[in-house]
């Protein structure tokens, strides 16, 4: 283990020259442009990597305080601060990548159109054919199309891709706003399918209506549906 802790951190002084052209100038928790060090967010001891999404500017002052007692304190508040600063549309802060997407090796988003595609043919069913998440998961089963991770599809994978602003253009970290992207997946048609979708039959306290479906097949109709009633295309 100790062999390969050194190893690491030799490799992160190959490679610093590089890190130290792509990361911030500045510190990215008070904005201080001297006395800048690059901060593992996760330790290397603790399995951290040598890679742009592990690391952070922070100025002497504020590495010392992310090592200092109040570590836990500090570091939160340092690097959720640092990431946001440091964010731009087509740059990637952290976490699981979602679907329809890559990350290079700088760290900039970029689109699997493979995966794009999947995405485009989802809105499209939703909010143009009116298909529910159980008809539009049977299908992505049968097309034996697979999630990012190679798994099954399922409505918690639906939420995700349903409710992300990334796909229309909006780029958020943490709850900020950061900007707007400048090639989106999504088009004007489907964007605006889906804000005329949610216009029609959103409720006024803001929910979606829900139906019961009958069937998963498609084009089969709604079981029951509060205001909207029998014989209309179940919605979700």
């Amino acid at each position: 283990m100790r062999l390969s802790i050194e190893n690491t951190r030799e490799e992160f002084m190959r490679l610093r020259g590089q890190f130290l052209e792509q990361l911030p100038k500045s510190c990215q928790n008070c904005g201080r442009e001297d006395d800048l060090h690059i901060h593992h967010i996760v330790p290397l001891a603790l399995g951290g990597r040598n890679v742009l999404s592990n690391l952070a500017t922070l100025c002497g002052e504020c590495h010392g305080k992310v090592h200092g007692l109040k570590i836990r304190e500090s570091h939160g508040k340092a690097v959720k601060e640092g990431r946001i600063k440091a964010a731009r549309p087509g740059k990637w802060g952290a976490g699981k990548v979602p679907y329809g997407y890559d990350v290079d090796r700088f760290g900039e988003m970029v689109i699997n159109e493979e995966e794009a595609q999947i995405i485009r043919l989802m809105y499209k069913w939703r909010y143009i054919d009116n298909l529910t998440w159980p008809q539009i998961t049977e299908i992505l089963r049968e097309m034996a199309i697979p999630t990012k991770t190679n798994g099954e599809w399922s409505n918690a994978t639906l939420h995700r891709i349903f409710n992300n602003p990334l796909y229309r253009g909006e780029y958020y970290l943490q709850g900020e706003f950061i900007g707007y992207l400048d090639n989106p997946i999504l088009d004007k048609t489907l964007i605006d399918a889906e804000d005329e979708y949610k216009r029609k039959y959103t409720q006024p306290n803001g929910k979606l209506y829900v139906f019961r479906c009958k069937s998963l097949k498609f084009g089969h109709k709604a079981e029951g549906g509060g205001k909207r009633g029998m014989g209309e295309r179940a919605l979700a």
